[in-house]
């Protein structure tokens, strides 16, 4: 049977989060008019998208632990009694629910794609097992982070299940149509490291979308260096979250350019964590200054004010192959861009091909380092000039292309 898009095709986007799906999701949702149904599958209900499929997990038997004051234990007995984690508590009724849906979706002679957003990883478990019920089915598995190539997710895993964990990790590499991922360097890691295919890995990066500014111009926003005296950088997210994102040696950067006669500040967007709080209430002089949370489009209007923008990752091996789902959302606010990351990783990579900003190796004292850029940046020299082509590689309309030839 020969099917067309439009009229023939279902997908089904399978992904779990509490409160909201990721940019990367909602982006991939906005290609529904390309197919009769795009559903969104997830454990909370959120009115993001027309058609959605909200899946109620199996109650918790350890939840009344939580009600007595026992979280801890309750966390700690969950990771021995789950695999591959609690998570199973909705992948079960996820498989039963979305088993009828499929079967009746192939009886009526549609194609069906199926989606399944990683992390959590456990998600994947979806896919696999409809695609033993439904060998026809398309079933794409996105990475958006690495499963065991990552230490910190795998040395929280017990000891009796690392192994069934490997297993069931090249069990769902090997069985899906293409494996996703957001940048060619951890692509090469899934065909090296897990020996998959090449023709069965695909990489897609994260994209901005230009609605997200609708009527700012980031041109027409100055920085206010030369009035205030002080050089403000921003940064989006979590700046506290180790091993993956060393804030502390940030903040040690921050303090020491600003002991060498400098002022600067360090603003936080979106950071919720009590470490960001007290940092920022310990901070001398206004130093580190933590913005509340507010919707993704204001965050980015918001920072706007800031005259560089921040990204930075630990040296490991799994961080060489991360691309930072804010880093297209950087490109699109025409601000030098500050990356202190590995200086081979995916992101240096980025930065320097798109010529938007500078990267400080994480083997250099970032304190100096970042004390020279600025400097430099003031005196008008080794200014970075932004590659257009390259920074347009990472639009939505760009990257909507790529998904649509795997789906």
């Amino acid at each position: 049977m020969t099917f067309t898009k439009k009229q023939d095709h279902i997908v089904y986007l399978v992904c779990t989060h509490q409160n909201s799906i990721k940019h990367r999701e909602k982006m991939i949702l906005r290609l529904q008019g390309s197919f009769t149904k795009m559903i969104l599958v997830t454990q909370v209900g959120n009115a993001v998208h027309d058609d959605l499929l909200v899946i109620k997990a199996y109650p918790n038997p350890l939840g009344l632990l939580r009600i007595l004051g026992f979280n801890r234990l309750k966390e700690k007995l969950e990771k021995y009694l789950f695999f591959p984690s609690r998570l199973i508590l909705f992948i079960k009724p996820a498989i039963h629910k979305l088993k009828k849906r499929i079967r009746k979706d192939i009886k009526e002679g549609k194609k069906v794609s199926l989606i399944t957003a990683l992390p959590p990883h456990g998600l994947s478990m979806v896919g696999l097992v409809l695609k033993k019920y439904f060998p026809e089915i398309n079933w794409i598995v996105d990475w958006q982070d690495l499963w065991s190539y990552d230490e910190f997710y795998f040395n929280r895993t017990p000891k009796l299940f690392k192994k069934k964990l490997l297993e069931l990790e090249k069990e769902v590499m090997a069985n899906c149509n293409i494996n996703v991922t957001t940048n060619p360097q951890a692509k090469k890691v899934l065909e090296r490291h897990y020996n998959v295919p090449s023709d069965r890995v695909v990489s897609i990066y994260h994209s901005f979308y230009r609605p997200d500014l609708s009527n700012v111009n980031p041109l027409e926003h100055h920085s206010n260096y030369q009035k205030i005296g002080c050089i403000k950088i921003g940064f989006l997210g979590n700046l506290f979250k180790l091993p993956k994102v060393p804030g502390f040696r940030v903040v040690e950067s921050i303090n020491s350019v600003n002991k060498s006669g400098m002022k600067v500040q360090l603003h936080i967007f979106g950071d919720r964590s009590v470490m960001a709080k007290q940092i920022a209430e310990q901070s001398e002089d206004n130093q580190i200054i933590l913005h509340p949370p507010t919707s993704h489009e204001e965050s980015l209007k918001r920072i706007l004010d800031c005259d560089f923008l921040l990204l930075t990752l630990s040296d490991s091996p799994n961080c060489h192959v991360i691309m930072h789902g804010k880093l297209p959302h950087y490109l699109l606010l025409n601000r030098p861009i500050i990356a202190m990351v590995p200086g081979q990783s995916a992101v240096a990579e980025i930065i320097r091909k798109t010529g938007v900003g500078y990267v400080i190796d994480t083997d250099d004292d970032w304190g100096k380092e970042l004390s020279r850029v600025l400097r430099n940046h003031d005196k008008g020299q080794d200014l970075p000039s932004r590659i257009e082509y390259e920074i347009e590689k990472y639009s939505w309309s760009a990257i909507s292309e790529e998904w649509l030839t795997i789906l």
